[in-house]
């Protein structure tokens, strides 16, 4: 892989890892609030709170409202550690500070690893959102926006991961 490619690769991934961390911020406004909204200004007051997060408080938030499988556990502790790698001290993941060109074998896998799991985990939450909105029929271009994210022949893909605490109010989320 050339040092253009490489970079390409890893602005990919940037946005992709963004993505993923705006998809676990809309699960919990949407899915998972602490109070219902009830009004727009309600929803954009949580929505301002919840994006100001780290990606280790929102994933602590998810934890605190519903269980997650072990096997997903794992995953969402890896993305979490790749991510801070990535975004933190990627110039150190070769043992260097100050790289040459070239390809790196480490950044390599750290970034493609980081890239699948972003992917993946926008795959969980952006099904977790579906299944709400499906639940409270709620329906328009935002959902179908995660609809598009999520793919069609993965629907469903959040079923195994949560488990909810408490006996499910899946329209109020408590």
């Amino acid at each position: 892989m050339s040092y253009k490619d490489q970079l390409e690769v890893i602005g990919a991934t940037l946005y992709v890892v963004q993505v993923a961390e705006r998809i676990i911020a809309e699960a919990i406004i949407m899915v998972l609030p602490d109070e219902q909204p009830r009004t727009r200004g309600d929803i954009e007051a949580l929505s301002d709170k919840v994006r100001k997060h780290t990606l280790g408080q929102l994933l602590k938030r998810v934890r605190s409202k519903i269980d997650v499988s072990d096997e997903f556990d794992c995953r969402l502790n890896a993305f979490l550690t790749d991510r801070n790698t990535f975004v933190h001290h990627l110039l150190e993941v070769e043992g260097g500070t100050l790289p040459p060109p070239g390809p790196r074998p480490k950044t390599r896998d750290l970034v493609l690893r980081l890239y699948e799991n972003s992917r993946y985990v926008m795959r969980i939450f952006g099904d977790l959102i579906i299944r709400w909105a499906d639940a409270v029929k709620l329906d328009g271009p935002r959902i179908q926006a995660f609809r598009g994210i999520v793919g069609e022949e993965h629907l469903g893909i959040s079923n195994d991961v949560f488990l909810i605490k408490t006996p499910p109010d899946i329209a109020t989320g408590h």
